[in-house]
């Protein structure tokens, strides 16, 4: 990513782990201006503070409701959204791409994919690809 873009993104889970870990990947291999939240309520809070480029979204944290959640935070200033869950079904990802998600995210990812991932998402790219996307849509 160029130095003039600091992407601003949101880690959303309930595990601390999880969500350090991540926050650190991201934040040391994008130079990103990263925060963290354990519940959808605390997501909103920091999307309602400053413009946000990508939201990472754990699927089963507190308050997320399965996609109601999902629809709570586009309702804020998120350019993009992403869910990020250990596992997920086509149906919920049917549904997430016509509410217009920007990825999804295996909490197996390897870093190196996960810095891709996210910087593809902030740039407007959908993850994992397009072809992934137009065969589910």
């Amino acid at each position: 990513m160029n130095n003039s873009f600091r992407p601003r993104i949101i880690i959303a889970d309930d595990n601390d782990i999880v969500r350090d870990v991540v926050r650190a990947i991201i934040e040391q291999g994008l130079s990103a201006d990263c925060s963290s939240a354990r519940c959808l309520d605390e997501t909103v809070e920091i999307a309602s503070e400053t413009p946000v480029d990508l939201a990472l979204l754990d699927y089963n944290m507190p308050g997320m409701n399965g996609l109601i959640g999902l629809s709570r935070i586009k309702s804020c200033d998120v350019r993009h959204a992403a869910l990020f869950s250990g596992r997920i079904s086509s149906d919920v990802i049917e549904e997430a791409i016509e509410l217009g998600v920007s990825g999804f995210l295996p909490k197996t990812l390897a870093p190196g994919a996960l810095l891709s991932a996210v910087q593809a998402m902030c740039s407007g790219e959908k993850f994992p690809g397009q072809h992934f996307f137009g065969e589910m849509s």
